[in-house]
Parts: structure tokens; C-alpha cells; sequence
């Protein structure tokens, strides 16, 4: 067995054997060199061992008092076996033999198996801290911190791939940083590329070194990147071990084995917090599933409740014949008995809802009644409002999702603005209506539903076929039986019943005193033309009450001259019209389509929705006009 080594104090009983066994080596009194001697005549690094060609060459590092080989002072030499070197006045011998006497050869072994001793503890010392750690980052500053003093490093850091960030240690605490003002991309993509470790030793004058000109930028002398693998062997990131004050790390085999065991440590663990993050979302999409059916029978009976309770201080239905006449009352009361598809037409604000509810009542009462709203919900999610979906039928389908029709159940599907339904779902849905069948969104096995459907629109559906936006046999399957219920303005006679009604309705709940109508409000209520139809009208007379100082609203307390909506939909206010009296029609309609969408949304409070119904376009359209006149 050859030995590489040098034995201070030879034949004393000071002796110590300080083996070679790195490429480069350095002895000193300071603590960054690898072999210390105690004596103050010493240089904090004194000279270096490196070996070149297979042999060692001892070279002075500029210090005070020079190094001695066999008593001549010498910059740099390649030494022999049996050569007496001295640090100023420290002697050592230089051997480099084949090892003859056991006792020499247990010597050797037992100083590496030492070495070998010493790491084990520290990587078991390690694993039992890193084992009791739940928080990612609190492992990754006590792995950091543990490396950087078991290896003697001035910097250690970790990066990670999928942040693409360094996480290195400042003071007690992990910082993350960008990888570009940190380290050297190029040692980085070449581990990354490659999965096995960049060794870089005397930065600046090494050949090795080459194309990590970065290195230099941070005064970096010695750097070891390994690569930090996943199970799969897949490089998920890289651990850093960089030395600032000296040209080599002096690492031996059994150091470079243990950051390894080091990265492998990390990886796992790494690998163990994802897991148990993905049994956590799996256990509550689970619970999630199993609660499912509940919430969704506890939803409808919440609907039936709705229809039966009101709650305190929630206004009583109007009511419902009042919106028809009294031929269409009785006409609809037999539909409703034989259970057939309704559509109810009319303006937004009508009652549409309210008539839809009250069929429900005198037909399916205690039965569960959905509303689908299809100028709330986005085109692409309708489909699944609608029908359901299952688990994994597209992205973010954690778990099976009942539909308003399956929640139905045998009550009654309430599809208000049917017309702004997408032709392909259109039909779907006629497959519904011919034969009560449909399909969830991702399964191939029909379903059968027996609730009755009603739906209503705002828009002139036989425009929109002969337009081709809705289809003709859908149209013809919907408009088994029809009912256009007229706008408010059509039924002046009927104005001050609803107000009435809703005087009664709110006066308790907004704690006002007022009880009746001055005959100025109730001649202003009745001149009012009311675009918003009775939603217009109820909260105009919530307004009143609110505004009301004594047991009568004024005409003033409605406010009616000062809503944008009193004026007549006919007439156009100066301000629509070029102000420098040209005739450009594409400035005027321009300047009418910020004017209607101004009073839409100053009637409706800002509500994009109820907007949209109020100027017959869909939500998005007006949400695009919105941002082109930057209202």
C-alpha cells in the first residue's frame, strides 16, 4: 500500500502523520489551511502540496519566514521520499512508499477510516435533525447551515428548478435569490445537462475553469456544484458548495460522497412534502365527493323552503295574474297542469322570474325549482352548470359535479335568457326537451330527467332563427305554449297597485313612517315610462321611503326627474349630437351607445348583468363597450 504523507516531530512522542490524499493541499496556522501546525512563525497559509503527473510538488505561498527541503529555501520543488521539509520552524519528513511494516499500514487505515468515521456521524446527525423538520424551509437552512460548518465552506446554497431561484444563507436566514446574480449559469447548465458534479479548483488559472468567466465576477477561487436527483433520477436541482479565501475546497472522496448523500437527503425530502400535499388535496376532494350528494339535497330543499317561507322583512310575491290578462291567467293555469314546456317573453323587469316561480307553485309545489341564468355564467362553463360534469373532464374537475338538471329532479329547470345560449348547447338541450335525455360533460352514458322546463328570454326569438342564432326545432319544441307578458308602461292602470304593494312590502324593513303616495308622486309614477319595467318601479318606491320625512312620498323623494331613465326613450339629449354641428353618423351613434349604456348601469346600480338585460346585448358585449368608453 503506497502512502502519501507528512510526519511532523518524527521519533518524538509528538509525531502526527498528516496523509496527502487531496489534489491540492495547504498547511498553515490559519484555519482555512487543511494541514494546521501551532506555531506563530508559521504563515497563516504557508505553502501548498499539489500533485502533478503523479507526483507532489511543494510550493512556498509568499511565506514570512520561507520553506526549507533539506535546508536549502526553495519557491517550488518535486519532492522525494525522505525529504526533511521545514515551515519556518516546524520539521516534518516527506514519504511517499510503499507501506512494508504493518504497524505503518494500520497507521494509514486508521487515520482515513477516521475521516470515514467522522462524516458518517455528520450525515447521521443530519438525518435525525432533518427527520423531525415539517416546513420546507426551515430543512433547507438547516441542511445549508449544517454543510456550510462541516465543510468549512464560505458559501452554500441550494437552486431549485422548479423556482429557479438560489436559496443561500444570509446570516440565519435563507434568502432567495435570482440564479443570474448568484452563480455561474454555465457551471449550472452543465451539471443540469449532464447529472453528475462540476469539480472547479484555482479559478483564474486553471485550464478547467474556461467558460465560467462569471466566477471571477465574485471572487469565487473554488467551486463544487452536485446535481440534487429525484427517485426517478430526473435533476430537480443543484447544491452548491463555494470557497471565497482559498483556491482549493480540499475535499477528499469521502466529502464529495457525503454532499452527495447530502443531495439525495434533500431530494427526498423535497419529494415527501409534494406527497403529502397531494394526500391532503386527495383526502379533500374525497371528503369533498362524499358531501357531495348532501349539499346538494340540502340546496334543494333550501329552493323548496324558499318557495313556501319567505324571510323577515323579504317582499311578498306580487300577485302573479296580475301580469296577464285574465284569459292568459286561465290558459296558463292548464299548462302549468299538464306539465308541458313554457316560454315566457317579455322586457327585463317584466316579472319573467316571479311568473316562472308561481307556475311552479300551483304545479310542482314542494318539488325542487333550479334557475339557470345564462347571461350570468360564462359561455364555456354553461355546459356544466347545466348537465354536471364528471371527475377528470377537464382541467380542475376534482370531483363529480351535480347539474341544474339532475338537481331538478322531477320539479321544475328555470332557464332564464335562453337566447344568449350557444348554438351547440342549444342542441343539447333539444335532446333534453325531445326526450328528456342528456349526458354530463365527460361521460358517454345517457341520463333521463323528468323536470319540467320553462324558459324566458327578452329577445324575439323568431328574429334570431330567421338570424340563424337559434335553432328552429328547438324554437318549435320551447314554444309549445307562450306567454308575452306586457311591459309596465302597456299597463298604467296597474302602477300604483305595484307601488302600493311595495310600500307595504318595505316600509318596516327600511324603518320608514311613510304610508301612502302624495297625489304629485302617484301622478309622476304614473307619467313615468319604466324602461326596468317593475324592478325600475320597486326601487324607485324603496328610494321614496328611504328619502320620505313624514307618513307621505312626495314626488320628490322618488326622484324621477333626476333619473336618466324619466326622460323618453325617443328623445336624445344635445350632448348626443357633434358638437361642431356635423352630420357624422358614426361619431353620433357612438356618442347614443355611451348615453343608452350610462343610464343602463345608473339604473341598475352598476350591475353589468342586469344591464346588459336592460340594452338586449349579452354580458360580454358590454363589458367590451364598457372598456371602449372607459366607463
Amino acid at each position: 500500500m503506497i502512502q502519501t504523507a507528512l510526519v511532523f516531530f518524527p521519533g518524538t512522542a509528538r509525531e502526527r502523520v498528516s496523509v496527502l490524499d487531496k489534489p491540492l493541499q495547504q498547511v498553515g496556522r490559519g484555519a482555512e489551511a487543511g494541514i494546521r501546525v501551532d506555531s506563530p512563525n508559521v504563515s497563516t497559509v504557508h505553502a501548498s502540496f499539489a500533485c502533478k503527473n503523479g507526483a507532489i510538488v511543494v510550493t512556498d505561498l509568499g511565506s514570512t519566514n520561507g520553506t526549507r527541503v533539506n535546508g536549502r529555501r526553495i519557491e517550488s520543488v518535486e519532492l522525494k521520499d525522505g525529504d526533511r521539509i521545514k515551515f519556518a520552524d516546524i520539521e516534518c519528513v516527506f514519504r511517499n512508499r510503499e507501506l512494508d511494516e504493518p504497524l505503518e499500514a494500520a497507521g494509514f487505515q486508521t487515520a482515513m477510516l477516521q475521516q470515514n468515521l467522522d462524516r458518517f456521524d455528520d450525515l447521521y446527525s443530519l438525518l435525525e435533525t432533518t427527520l423531525r423538520i415539517t416546513d420546507r424551509d426551515t430543512l433547507i437552512r438547516t441542511i445549508l447551515e449544517s454543510l456550510k460548518k462541516i465543510l468549512a465552506l464560505d458559501v452554500c446554497g441550494l437552486y431549485s428548478i422548479d423556482e429557479s431561484v438560489f436559496h443561500v444563507l444570509e446570516g440565519a436566514d435563507v434568502v432567495a435569490e435570482a440564479a443570474t446574480e448568484t452563480i455561474s449559469e454555465s457551471v449550472l447548465e452543465k451539471v443540469l445537462a449532464s447529472g453528475e458534479p462540476v469539480f472547479l479548483e484555482n479559478i483564474g488559472s486553471d485550464s478547467a475553469v474556461v467558460g465560467f468567466k462569471s466566477l471571477t465576477q465574485f471572487n469565487i477561487q473554488s467551486l463544487l456544484c452536485v446535481p440534487v436527483k429525484k427517485r426517478a433520477g430526473e435533476v430537480s436541482g443543484a447544491l452548491y458548495c463555494i470557497s471565497r479565501r482559498t483556491r482549493q475546497l480540499g475535499m477528499v472522496r469521502q466529502d464529495q460522497l457525503f454532499l452527495r448523500a447530502c443531495s439525495f437527503l434533500i431530494s427526498l425530502a423535497f419529494e415527501n412534502f409534494a406527497n403529502l400535499i397531494r394526500e391532503k388535496e386527495q383526502a379533500h376532494t374525497e371528503e369533498k365527493e362524499r358531501l357531495l350528494p348532501v349539499i346538494t339535497r340540502l340546496r334543494q330543499e333550501k329552493e323548496n323552503l324558499a318557495l313556501k317561507l319567505r324571510p323577515q322583512g323579504e317582499a311578498p310575491s306580487l300577485a302573479w295574474d296580475s301580469l296577464l290578462a285574465s284569459e292568459s291567467v286561465e290558459a296558463l293555469k292548464k299548462a302549468a297542469a299538464a306539465g308541458i314546456p313554457i316560454l315566457l317573453t317579455g322586457e327585463t323587469g317584466v316579472g319573467k322570474s316571479l311568473l316562472a316561480r308561481e307556475i311552479h307553485r300551483i304545479s310542482r309545489s314542494g318539488k325542487p325549482f333550479m334557475v339557470i341564468d345564462c347571461t350570468t355564467i360564462p359561455s364555456e362553463l354553461l355546459e356544466s352548470e347545466l348537465f354536471g360534469h364528471e371527475k377528470g373532464a377537464f382541467t380542475g374537475a376534482v370531483a363529480r359535479a351535480t347539474g341544474r338538471v339532475e338537481a331538478a329532479g322531477d320539479g321544475t329547470l328555470f332557464i332564464d335568457e335562453i337566447g344568449e345560449l350557444s348554438l351547440r348547447l342549444q342542441g343539447k338541450l333539444l335532446r333534453l326537451v325531445q326526450t328528456g335525455e342528456y349526458e354530463p360533460v365527460g361521460s358517454v352514458t345517457p341520463r333521463t330527467s323528468t323536470a319540467r322546463i320553462i324558459v324566458a328570454t327578452n329577445k324575439d326569438l323568431k328574429k334570431e332563427v330567421a338570424d340563424q342564432r337559434f335553432r328552429e326545432d328547438l324554437f318549435f319544441r320551447l314554444n309549445v305554449f307562450s306567454i308575452a307578458i306586457p311591459p309596465l308602461r302597456e299597463r298604467k292602470q296597474q302602477i300604483l297597485l305595484f307601488a302600493a304593494h311595495f310600500l307595504a312590502a318595505y316600509r318596516e324593513r327600511m324603518g320608514s313612517s311613510a304610508t301612502r303616495f302624495s297625489q304629485q308622486a302617484s301622478v309622476a309614477l304614473e307619467a313615468h315610462v319604466w324602461p326596468g319595467n317593475i324592478r325600475e318601479l320597486e326601487n324607485c318606491v324603496m328610494r321614496g321611503l328611504v328619502n320620505a320625512t313624514s307618513d307621505c312620498i312626495d314626488a320628490d323623494n322618488l326622484q324621477l326627474e333626476a333619473d336618466a331613465a324619466a326622460r323618453p326613450v325617443n328623445v336624445l339629449p344635445a350632448t348626443a349630437f357633434p358638437s361642431d354641428g356635423s352630420l357624422d353618423l358614426k361619431q353620433a351613434r357612438e356618442r347614443v351607445d355611451e348615453l343608452f349604456i350610462r343610464r343602463a348601469l345608473s339604473e341598475t346600480g352598476d350591475n353589468v348583468s342586469q344591464a346588459a338585460k336592460l340594452l338586449h346585448i349579452s354580458r360580454n358585449a358590454l363589458m367590451e363597450l364598457k372598456k371602449k368608453y372607459t366607463l
